[in-house]
């Protein structure tokens, strides 16, 4: 049987030791502040990205991986390892151009078996897929039941999150003004979800409590009970919180997996500091 490589982009913000045991290859999204560019998780980490983030003049935009930074890292597997078939999971397409990078790269490749994936969801959610890719490939299953298991986790898989603030969506342009007035409002808490790809308002809070006690709800009342569940939890520079959350729904939903990380300078450039987020997948049930 062939070997199986998954490739990514950095807006998981897998931690090191993730990356190494599985073998993850991945490409950088860009992030831009002022006249300077740096590739996210490589040249900026997280932790770096939050500090710069409260003290530089210059807000940070992002941009997609070019194509030629894809063809790059397809060519050096393949020249590693000729047979493998390459897995491409990344960010919704509707929020980032990096699938349409990485299918434009594919095509410079066509004897060669690679699969684009648009996960329809981002950060967390995309880390389960991910994650779930990877430990299918370990266990020896094929391409194709991988494939299924992909277009079942974007159809099925939950994503919310609670922001302190969406001034860093509208600044970004990911919000229009309305939109914005729905965090504003009060000084609400809002919180929001993906549907079909995109981002889209899902409730307010007039307390970040409050905010956090929805995630966990959510999460407790779509998981508890279910078996095989795929767990993750994020923040942006609150990790004692973000802890918090992801031990108490451990002890209540007791999930097969749980991942928690920081999100990544790519994405909290739109989410901007002190975002919580909680994903789950719940396989089908027998």
């Amino acid at each position: 049987m062939a070997s199986i490589t998954i490739v990514s982009d950095t807006i998981p913000n897998f931690p090191l030791v993730v990356v190494a045991a599985h073998r993850l290859r991945l490409v950088p999204v860009y992030v831009t502040f002022g006249s300077e560019t740096v590739r996210d998780y490589y040249d900026l980490s997280s932790t770096a990205f939050y500090e710069r983030l409260t003290t530089s003049p210059d807000f940070p935009t992002t941009s997609q991986p070019p194509v030629s930074e894809c063809v790059e890292l397809y060519q050096n597997i393949l020249s590693e390892t000729p047979d493998t078939t390459i897995l491409s999971i990344h960010i919704s397409s509707r929020l980032s151009g990096t699938v349409e990078s990485a299918r434009q790269a594919a095509s410079q490749f066509p004897n060669a078996d690679i699969r684009i994936i648009d996960t329809f969801t981002v950060g967390i959610g995309q880390a389960l897929m991910v994650l779930e890719a990877a430990a299918m490939a370990e266990a020896g299953e094929h391409v194709e039941t991988i494939v299924t298991r992909m277009l079942d986790m974007r159809r099925q898989t939950s994503l919310y999150f609670a922001l302190d603030t969406l001034d860093y969506l509208a600044r970004g342009g990911r919000i229009g003004r309305a939109a914005r007035l729905f965090g504003t409002l009060l000084d609400m808490k809002p919180i929001l979800t993906l549907k079909e790809g995109a981002v889209e308002a899902f409730d307010r809070q007039r307390t970040r409590d409050r905010a956090i006690d929805t995630l966990r709800r959510l999460a407790r009342d779509e998981c508890w009970g279910k078996k095989g569940v795929r767990l993750a939890v994020a923040h942006a520079a609150v990790p004692i919180q973000a802890q918090r959350l992801a031990d108490e729904l451990d002890e209540e939903i007791k999930p097969e997996t749980l991942f928690v990380s920081e999100i990544s300078a790519a994405l909290g450039t739109h989410t901007g500091p002190g975002a919580l987020g909680v994903g789950w997948y719940i396989p089908p049930q027998e």
